[in-house]
């Protein structure tokens, strides 16, 4: 599943996720895990200031699929990036494991803006 580059429009639409995980799941990818993973907004004086980079943020899942907690494990460079992706990855939900094993993963969103027409 894609979530996270940003258009010239200064949204994101399209942001990569990528995922690893714990030992109690059977994949190194979150993304067949995802029920609703949204697209951050890209922050507008990151847009205007032309500010681009990738976040890289770990996981904690709940047992419900909510997310228990986040963490910036590579940083764009730019705090408001950084705090963007943070804020969309803790509305994620994910699909709960039959076993109830925990979660754990991690999610990658590009900021990406495209050259205007």
């Amino acid at each position: 599943m894609e979530a996270g580059t940003a258009g010239g429009a200064g949204t994101v639409s399209s942001a990569q996720r990528l995922a690893s995980t714990g030992s109690s799941v059977p994949s190194a990818d979150l993304r067949p895990w995802c029920r609703a993973c949204p697209v951050p907004d890209y922050p507008a004086r990151a847009r205007r200031r032309g500010w681009q980079g990738t976040v890289e943020v770990a996981l904690e899942l709940n047992a419900d699929g909510s997310v228990g907690g986040v963490r910036v494990v590579s940083s764009s460079g730019f705090p408001a990036l950084d705090e963007a992706a943070v804020a969309v990855a803790r509305r994620s939900r994910f699909r709960v494991l039959e076993q109830g094993g925990a979660l754990r993963g991690k999610l990658r969103y590009r900021f990406r803006l495209e050259p205007s027409l």
